[in-house]
């Protein structure tokens, strides 16, 4: 099936509205607590309750030492002013978004100026996120704790191309299904 150009432009705002959806998730649960980027102490006793920040849950499952979890909060802490700036950017950058797609007369700028927003903040943020990564590989983590934490995202990055395709079949099924 051949999609024509605004239909492809309309698959690609799905996708970012989605990402970025995901993206908010995030933010509002990892800044829930002003005591730090901790919703709850629990992490200190090596609990992952349900829901719990999303930087957090690659950790689970690597059998942390309590000197491990020490350092890891620590270097949480220690960027935790600029995750909850990016956060907030993004959550904005998000609305802004939002209010381009849906304003009342189309704007291709405004529009093209709320995605170029929007990139530019996720950049930060995936920046920042590497930065914090590389941090917890090198200064924390185990050669074994650092194969299994590259197992789970190869696994993870495969679920999401999984559910990605699922996703454009099911376009593609429902603008063929309402086509003339």
């Amino acid at each position: 099936m051949k999609m024509k150009w605004n239909q492809v432009l309309g698959v690609a705002l799905v996708v970012t509205i989605v990402l970025c959806g995901a993206a908010m998730v995030t933010a509002r649960g990892f800044g829930s607590n002003h005591r730090g980027p901790f919703p709850n102490e629990d992490f200190a006793n090596g609990d992952f309750p349900k829901g719990e920040p999303v930087p957090l849950l690659g950790l689970m499952g690597l059998d942390l030492s309590n000197e491990q979890k020490t350092q890891i909060a620590d270097i949480l802490t220690d960027h935790y002013d600029a995750l909850i700036s990016t956060f907030k950017s993004l959550g904005a950058a998000q609305e802004g978004l939002s209010a381009a797609i849906l304003a009342e007369e189309f704007n291709k700028n405004d529009l093209l100026n709320a995605i170029q927003q929007l990139s530019s903040i996720k950049g930060e943020l995936a920046l920042l996120r590497a930065e914090i990564t590389t941090e917890v590989r090198t200064e924390v983590l185990s050669s074994e704790q650092i194969e299994r934490l590259e197992e789970r995202a190869l696994g993870r990055m495969e679920k999401m191309k999984e559910r990605m395709e699922s996703q454009i079949s099911r376009l593609d099924e429902w603008v063929e299904a309402n086509s003339e």
